[in-house]
């Protein structure tokens, strides 16, 4: 009882100490007083900085370099605690306030532009900057100057998010795999998108492509709360500017596999784009096929004279090598006769008859473009008279 009544004075004193020295010594004094040979002083300034808060803080990152190693110490703890202290003020009036607040968090104006605005986005935005407001900010103050160093910066605070992320899941010592919260992994994949960090090393791209997979990060992703529906408008955001043939067919495949329909602008993208890989093209088709339905007939009939290819194959023949070829075309086809109703097996797909005469295959499931390849002319020619001749019979309206 009498250590709890001793504490309660000490602190009583620290509080009243406080509250004199905010209102008699400057932030400089107060820092000064951190190295202090007397305790009490050292702690009575500490307490009078963070009620100062924001106004107290280039007074003590001036204290984090500071000769005196006290004072270091100390200012190190205090700025930790003044920037949560303040971000947690903004916050609180980012929620609250009307659209005067909007760019009270940092990038909020271009992770708005990206995903909307509606209060529960807001509400889990506020999240994203906790799980990662240093970065964010570091991010925002490069995109606001042209200082190389500060890009620099910004960009290896990035990378070196996605490495933590990636080790607490995949390499850490105890061998355990860890758990990422959403909001960090939205972190890493908002900040993807932005320009600063345009050239991501390739190590990067598939970290965070593989980190999708994780259990706790692909529940996340297809919640259908206002987490999950951020997630996935990102995702898109991020797969909409990759170049690489390797993310196009990783960003479609999890398209495919996380059902994204989020990602069908992308996908559509992709197919039109003819300097892109033809696989990459009819994994975007299928994507396509998908989520449009037959509401994209249309759309898919355009590619019905495209001859890029999209794989080659060898199977042997009576001993002899054969070659099979996959086309754009062949691919289209091969989803028009999907949606429209109608048994791929009735086709004369030649690999198909030979591998699964019986079968139906789904090729919006199961991406396997080898199985509507052609060695022959007169092979392609008659299913795509097949056809042709059921769209005069059938026509769409």
């Amino acid at each position: 009882m009498r250590a709890l009544i001793f504490s309660c004075l000490v602190g009583w004193v620290l509080l009243g100490l406080a509250e004199a020295a905010t209102g008699t010594s400057t932030p400089e004094d107060l820092v000064r007083q951190l190295g202090d040979r007397e305790f009490h002083v050292r702690e009575a300034a500490s307490q009078a900085l963070i009620r100062l808060g924001d106004k107290a803080l280039p007074a003590v990152q001036a204290g984090m370099r500071d000769s005196d190693p006290e004072i270091r110490r100390r200012c190190f703890e205090l700025h930790r605690q003044l920037l949560r202290l303040g971000l947690e003020h903004r916050i609180k009036r980012f929620l609250d306030s009307n659209s005067k607040e909007e760019a009270a968090l940092p990038l909020w104006e271009r992770f708005s532009k990206l995903v909307g605005a509606d209060p529960e986005t807001r509400r889990f935005y506020a999240d994203i900057v906790r799980a990662g407001y240093e970065v964010l900010d570091k991010t925002e103050r490069a995109e606001r100057s042209q200082d190389e160093e500060l890009q620099r910066e910004a960009r290896e605070a990035f990378q070196q998010l996605c490495e933590t992320i990636y080790q607490t899941i995949f390499t850490n010592a105890a061998r355990v795999p860890g758990v990422v919260a959403p909001e960090a992994f939205a972190v890493a994949i908002f900040l993807a998108t932005h320009p600063v960090n345009q050239d991501q090393r390739p190590n990067t791209r598939n970290q965070l492509y593989n980190l999708c997979y994780q259990h706790n990060i692909r529940q996340a992703i297809t919640n259908g709360d206002a987490s999950g529906r951020v997630l996935r408008r990102l995702l898109a955001a991020w797969l909409s500017q990759e170049t690489e043939t390797n993310m196009h067919i990783q960003g479609l495949s999890l398209a495919l596999d996380f059902d994204l329909p989020e990602l069908m602008a992308v996908a559509k993208q992709v197919v039109e784009n003819k300097k892109v890989h033809g696989y990459a093209r009819g994994l975007a088709l299928t994507v396509v096929a998908k989520y449009g339905g037959k509401k994209e007939i249309a759309f898919i009939e355009r590619f019905l004279a495209d001859e890029t290819n999209v794989t080659s194959f060898q199977v042997a023949k009576q001993n002899n090598p054969v070659v099979y070829k996959t086309e754009i075309r062949d691919w289209a086809l091969t989803l028009l006769i999907h949606l429209t109703g109608q048994k791929l097996r009735d086709y004369p797909f030649p690999v198909l008859q030979a591998v699964n005469p019986g079968g139906n295959l789904d090729p919006i499931r199961t991406y396997m473009p080898h199985y509507f390849g052609f060695n022959e002319r007169s092979e392609r020619e008659a299913v795509f008279r097949k056809w042709q001749q059921w769209r005069v019979d059938n026509p769409l309206p």
